[in-house]
């Protein structure tokens, strides 16, 4: 807070991308909501859209981007693996992006028993683009973001998505149905968002 008010006396402007962001630099640090501005982050909607082979009988689950803990990648290991068998058999479930060492060593073991398909990298726009449209479900289990790139991209496709009900989450999914959302940091809850 210390540090904050003095940053505060040099910056004009703090620029965030969501109402519940302004409300918790407020709160948290006391900034006058004049000089906060919200400008809401644009979609980005790739220019080539592939089209998806829909003779798929599995159910595809994608988890995207650069993936570390606060994102709750290990959440959805644990709840795949978690899954009874019969149900592991009709999903497909993909974790695309490079991930932070200790997170990918820690549960890649679990991840390849549980069937997971985890490829710790970079993707070009073009590989993502073809993953996210060969999914049926884009799977968002964050367990704190004051927003997501992957979150805004994904809008783009119009995939159902599973999503931590963070407050910056439901802000920018306004009207998403309820059962969109799952609780932060609950293995249970993203499980049962997956059987669903």
């Amino acid at each position: 807070r210390t540090k904050m008010g003095k940053i505060n006396k040099v910056v004009d402007k703090f620029v965030v991308h969501t109402e519940s962001s302004k409300g918790a630099l407020i709160e948290e640090f006391g900034i006058s909501c004049f000089k906060i501005e919200v400008i809401y982050h644009g979609i980005f909607k790739p220019d080539h859209l592939p089209i998806k082979n829909s003779s798929d009988i599995k159910t595809k689950f994608l988890m995207f981007g650069i993936q570390s803990y606060y994102k709750g990648t290990d959440l959805l290991v644990k709840a795949v693996s978690s899954l009874p068998k019969d149900i592991r058999d009709k999903i497909e479930v993909t974790i695309a992006g490079k991930t932070d060492d200790f997170l990918y060593n820690d549960n890649i073991n679990l991840a390849n028993q549980a069937g997971i398909k985890w490829d710790s990298r970079y993707y070009t726009d073009k590989e993502l683009n073809q993953l996210i449209m060969d999914s049926d479900v884009l799977v968002f289990p964050y367990r704190n973001i004051s927003q997501s790139g992957a979150l805004l991209l994904a809008l783009a496709f119009g995939k159902p998505m599973i999503v931590s009900k963070l407050s910056s989450f439901i802000e920018t999914l306004d009207g998403f149905p309820e059962d969109a959302f799952i609780d932060v940091d609950s293995v249970e809850s993203l499980k049962n968002a997956i059987i669903v």
